[in-house]
């Protein structure tokens, strides 16, 4: 893990996820959310997105955990693509699929949308809103005043619940391994 001053709102790991994190996969659940720099570059993404703990970025979704329920939204919120402040309708795509159908094959990573954009929140999205009624927790990178209509709790609230849960749950904005 990036432990630099400038690096520290990153995962930013040098390796596979599950490699970084091998001393303490036996203590702990280790959750993720995503954020925009793990977009980065071809290692960021493929150190994260393709590791063996990829299945557990909560983007998007919810998990029960030790019998909360958590949801998760990662990603950054990308004005060109769209402004959560503004109508739906007003989006430059509604969805990653839809941006991929719009781009030009030369602009298009590994055959899918810009690697960028794949740390990039679209509208379809915003079902996180309707998800995080019915969790617990929800842990986001974004801000709640960014993020219209999204039922978010506040972090340091969270992390008493999770620690009794241990649950080591990693964000853009914070480094945590509850044990």
């Amino acid at each position: 893990m990036a432990d630099s001053p400038d690096s520290v709102w990153r995962i930013e790991v040098s390796c596979p996820l599950q490699v970084e994190l091998a001393p303490i996969l036996d203590r702990t659940a280790v959750y993720f959310i995503h954020g925009n720099h793990d977009t980065d570059s071809d290692p960021d993404y493929d150190n994260l997105f393709g590791s063996e703990l990829a299945d557990r970025n909560l983007h998007g979704r919810i998990v029960e955990l030790a019998g909360y329920k958590v949801a998760g939204l990662g990603g950054i919120f990308r004005g060109k693509i769209w402004d959560p402040r503004r109508p739906v309708e007003e989006a430059a795509s509604f969805s990653a699929d839809a941006l991929r159908r719009s781009m030009r094959p030369e602009e298009r990573w590994r055959d899918g949308i810009a690697r960028r954009h794949r740390s990039t929140i679209f509208p379809e999205e915003r079902t996180i809103g309707s998800i995080s009624t019915g969790s617990s927790v929800v842990i986001e990178r974004v801000a709640t005043i960014a993020s219209p209509g999204l039922c978010a709790c506040d972090w340091q609230v969270n992390r008493s619940c999770l620690h009794s849960a241990k649950i080591g749950i990693f964000t853009s904005q914070e480094t945590t391994s509850e044990q």
